[in-house]
């Protein structure tokens, strides 16, 4: 079963909530998280958040346009973004240790289920003893010690109450310098577990892209900002121009 798992997350099944997990491959999650980075390193694409005349406007990403409160919009880009490295971490020592004949069912339990290293919190279960069951110098606190004490703040100040029934308040500059960080995490991750042990043909999934005005203007539509009685068609235009992208 263990040499089945390649380059993906083990599948999971909850048979009490008859729900099932299907497989991810890791490479994917480097590419949301960097075209996520590369959207809010857009001015163009924050500056929605400001609204207009002190009105909310729809926030048209890569994938869909929010007509939400941008607040929960803030909350969810970010928290995806947080389980997007806390997930790469656990599929890079799968594939790490498949790679090195030093796969096992702790191993595999461990990246399932972090918490059973029993650390002191879960950065330090994710980012020190997860990279040590491959290698002890893999951990960020030896690897980078300014970086991880940084990120001990980013878990204890934004990753914690993120997921505990907190949420961003409207300011994508500061979810900007969250994924920054994020971002650095990655880079960590690269120097141990390289792009083509996760088998992805030599693709540059480490560098964000570039979000060019031709690419912007598909995605973030240019707004004259009607009047009022006028805003309900604009939308309708501006989804009718994303589907058929």
């Amino acid at each position: 079963m263990l040499e089945n798992i390649g380059t993906r997350m083990a599948t999971l099944k909850s048979e009490e909530f008859g729900i099932q997990m299907s497989d991810l491959p890791l490479i994917n999650l480097r590419i949301d998280f960097n075209n996520t980075l590369a959207l809010f390193r857009s001015e163009r694409f924050r500056s929605q958040f400001s609204g207009h005349n002190g009105k909310k406007i729809p926030i048209n990403t890569h994938y869909f346009t929010w007509h939400g409160r941008p607040s929960v919009l803030l909350s969810h880009l970010l928290r995806n973004a947080i389980v997007s490295i806390e997930s790469a971490v656990s599929g890079a020592v799968i594939v790490e240790a498949l790679a090195r004949n030093m796969a096992s069912r702790d191993v595999l339990e461990a990246t399932k289920n972090p918490f059973s290293l029993r650390g002191q919190g879960t950065a330090d279960c994710v980012y020190n003893l997860l990279p040590k069951l491959i290698d002890h110098d893999y951990a960020l606190m030896k690897q980078n010690e300014e970086l991880w004490e940084q990120n001990r703040i980013f878990y204890r100040e934004v990753r914690n109450p993120l997921f505990h029934a907190y949420e961003v308040a409207n300011n994508p500059e500061a979810v900007l310098n969250c994924l920054e960080h994020i971002n650095d995490l990655f880079v960590w991750l690269n120097s141990w577990h390289s792009l083509e042990n996760a088998l992805t043909g030599g693709s540059e999934a480490e560098d964000v892209p570039e979000l060019d005005d031709l690419r912007a203007s598909q995605f973030i539509v240019e707004r004259n900002f009607p009047e009022e009685s006028k805003r309900v068609n604009k939308d309708l235009k501006i989804l009718n121009i994303l589907q058929a992208l």
